[in-house]
């Protein structure tokens, strides 16, 4: 197929940019660009709400990606899975001025199938730019062309969202009529306010007046079980004595977060099933149209009733088996009963195969060891056979130097292998394999996604009552003057301007969204190998096992 049939094929063309000819070496530019399907087809698109969507798309998606030198720089999001026949978009992207010299500057677009950091794709827009370490000099019609285009493009859809956000929430408040009409409103305000928090983000407002749509709530953090490679046991907390969240917080939360939220994760510390408040969060789930997303043990399912419950509400569930072989189980996670956990999760099995599509997401989460590498193909068969659809199956992490004979590292080209023999497996049977890239041999730049979902369209409250506002805790904040106060306070409107710049906070720095090293060894030590696990591996991680 030629370059042109493929541009017909994707149906996509760029109409117009703010992109600058000339930009001072060390200056950040957040260059937008329209695009328009000029097709008369739906063209779908890996987007910023893919992994949250609940209708499944079987038509092919594509990526659009920017290209520097010819050279994979970024992933760029569109706002919405599909660009219907005629719709336009606005695409955003930050340019962070690198070393002095002429580049090239690519928007790509590519189908799904293709590689994000190696493929091609076709250009919709190819744009050359010049960074120079001195004063630029003043470009009128340049910068009237910038300005209107970010006004038009910008400023007034913001402003109009922002709007019209503010008018629905305004029709639920007073909204006194029927349940139906209640919440058709309350799905449209949440897709304005996804839709806004998207647009803020890309454009990096710092004082935002959307609120976020992905929540991670911790109302509890024990856990019933020790299993062996846990965080827990390596931290100086006791985190079975931290008191649960006090239940105004939870009550203020559901009332200020659930009308916005598209999904709620329970899982960050602790087992979220031994939330004293589960069926209150449940009942809020169903209330507020909020899809629940979690990691379980899967131990403490409290009969077929709660389990029926929980499968209404459910997105996402990922249910911790290291082994499918009984006794290995134990071992690794120690308090569980691997039959009682396969039960459990063959009556989730059993609910979502008699359920019609979208089906909610189903499958296991399997931390590797060396020991336990070679089952996953088992995993993924217990997985198929339980009516599930995808395996989680991450490289675990070691915290001290006499478990490094464990680690996933020693062994390389066991890894390679294996991950070739689980992904045709996984084709096989129909199951989502995630499972991180086989290792490099040399380091790569990794992928970086830019402008931090934490900061605009995702929060973490703890257990305690704070906002962190990620996983990470770069910062932590007071909730006494409700979660909007927390959300635009200084400290969040500093994160969002210097998350990923030299400025930035040592955490957002050192994030593996966004360190250099990709599928390294070298990368993966610093990800995977910490306290004096990662000092100890230094000289000697091959040959560690033959050592000891």
């Amino acid at each position: 197929m030629s370059k042109e049939e493929k541009m017909i094929a994707f149906g996509i063309t760029c109409i117009g940019h703010n992109i600058p000819r000339v930009v001072r070496e060390g200056s950040s530019t957040m260059c937008a660009v329209r695009v328009q399907n000029t097709s008369d087809r739906n063209v779908y698109f890996q987007s910023h709400a893919s992994f949250f969507s609940t209708t499944p798309i079987q038509d092919t998606r594509h990526h659009l990606s920017v290209h520097i030198n010819g050279v994979f720089a970024k992933p760029v999001l569109v706002e919405n899975d599909c660009l219907r026949p005629g719709e336009h978009a606005t695409l955003y992207f930050p340019f962070h001025a690198g070393e002095p010299g002429e580049y090239r500057l690519q928007l790509k677009i590519a189908e799904e199938q293709a590689d994000p950091v190696s493929r091609n794709g076709i250009a919709l827009l190819e744009r050359s730019l010049r960074v120079t370490q001195y004063r630029i000099g003043f470009d009128l019609g340049g910068q009237i062309h910038r300005g209107l285009f970010t006004l038009f493009r910008t400023e007034v859809p913001i402003r109009a969202k922002a709007l019209q956000r503010y008018f629905y929430k305004k029709k639920l408040d007073l909204w006194r009529q029927g349940e139906v009409g209640k919440k058709k409103t309350l799905g449209q305000y949440k897709q304005i306010n996804r839709g806004l928090a998207f647009m803020e983000k890309q454009v990096r407002k710092l004082r935002v007046a959307s609120l976020p749509c992905y929540l991670a709530i911790d109302t509890t953090s024990k856990c019933n079980l020790d299993c062996k490679m846990c965080f827990r046991n390596y931290v100086d907390v006791d985190y079975n004595a931290t008191p649960d969240m006090p239940v105004e917080i939870l009550d203020s939360l559901i009332d200020e977060l659930f009308p916005t939220a598209v999904t709620l994760n329970l899982s960050t510390v602790g087992e979220p099933l031994m939330s004293p408040y589960m069926d209150k969060i449940l009942d809020a789930c169903a209330a507020y149209q909020v899809y629940l997303s979690m990691t379980t043990n899967g131990t403490v399912m409290r009969g077929d009733d709660f389990i029926r419950k929980l499968a209404s509400v459910l997105h996402h569930i990922e249910i911790s088996v290291d082994s499918v072989r009984p006794e290995r189980f134990k071992a690794f996670r120690s308090g569980a009963s691997y039959q009682k956990v396969l039960q459990n999760a063959s009556k989730l099995g059993a609910i979502r195969r008699a359920l019609p599509q979208p089906k909610f997401n189903l499958g296991f989460s399997m931390t590797l060891f060396r020991e336990n590498l070679e089952e996953i193909p088992d995993v993924i068969r217990v997985v198929a056979d339980l009516g599930g659809n995808f395996l989680k199956a991450d490289i675990g992490v070691i915290f001290t130097k006499n478990e490094l004979p464990m680690s996933v590292l020693n062994c390389p080209e066991q890894y390679d292998e294996m991950y070739a023999i689980a992904q045709e497996q996984a084709r096989a049977a129909g199951i989502n394999l995630m499972m991180r890239a086989p290792f490099s041999e040399a380091p790569t730049k990794a992928v970086k996604y830019g402008i931090c979902d934490y900061l605009y369209v995702s929060a973490c409250v703890r257990s305690e009552g704070m906002l962190s506002p990620c996983y990470f805790r770069p910062a932590s904040l007071g909730l006494t003057g409700g979660f909007r106060s927390a959300w635009n306070s200084d400290v969040m409107q500093q994160l969002r301007m210097n998350h990923d710049t030299a400025r930035g906070d040592a955490l957002c720095k050192n994030c593996y969204i966004f360190t250099d090293g990709g599928a390294s060894m070298e990368n993966r030590k610093r990800q995977f190998l910490k306290g004096d696990a990662l000092s100890a591996a230094e000289d000697r991680l091959y040959g560690i096992c033959n050592n000891s």
